[in-house]
């Protein structure tokens, strides 16, 4: 009997030991600090957050972007590394400033004077894209995967 007790007792320690190493990953976005956040395309500080992007690994490790078309560019650079494939991308809606799960925003590419000149904005509904957009001449509504194949240019 003291012999099953002791199994049960190491079976249970085991489950508690693996559970204590299995340690869970946040993938949220993180805080950008202006004076310290780099964008690793342009090397220009992250000043202007609604124009703001990220990349969350699976290990957690963020990378910054002070606009969008500095994120496509990294990704499209970048695109064969596996840590990139498992990653957590996210854009800030221009209007809340909330993070986005960048393929769940809708865009409006335009004449938009962003931090790198790209013109591309994201927001949280196609509504609220589609009402920024209707006050600009030259506005193109986008999803996340017209964003990533369209040929990044700067807009002046």
């Amino acid at each position: 009997m003291s012999r099953k007790i002791a199994a049960i007792i190491f079976v249970l320690a085991m489950s508690l030991l693996l559970m204590g190493c299995s340690k869970q990953v946040d993938t949220s976005p993180q805080l950008i600090d202006s004076s310290l956040d780099i964008c690793p395309t342009c090397n220009m500080s992250i000043i202007d957050l609604h124009y703001a992007a990220e990349i969350v690994t699976q290990e957690g490790q963020a990378e910054k972007f002070d606009d969008i078309g500095c994120l496509v560019l990294y990704l499209k650079k970048h695109s064969q590394e596996p840590a990139l494939k498992e990653s957590v991308v996210y854009v800030k809606d221009y209007n809340t400033m909330d993070w986005i799960i960048a393929s769940e925003a809708t865009y409006i590419k335009a004449h938009i004077n962003t931090p790198m000149n790209f013109g591309i904005v994201g927001f949280g509904s196609q509504e609220a894209a589609q009402l920024f957009g209707g006050e600009l001449e030259d506005a193109t509504l986008m999803n996340w995967q017209e964003v990533l194949s369209a040929k990044q240019t700067v807009s002046f």
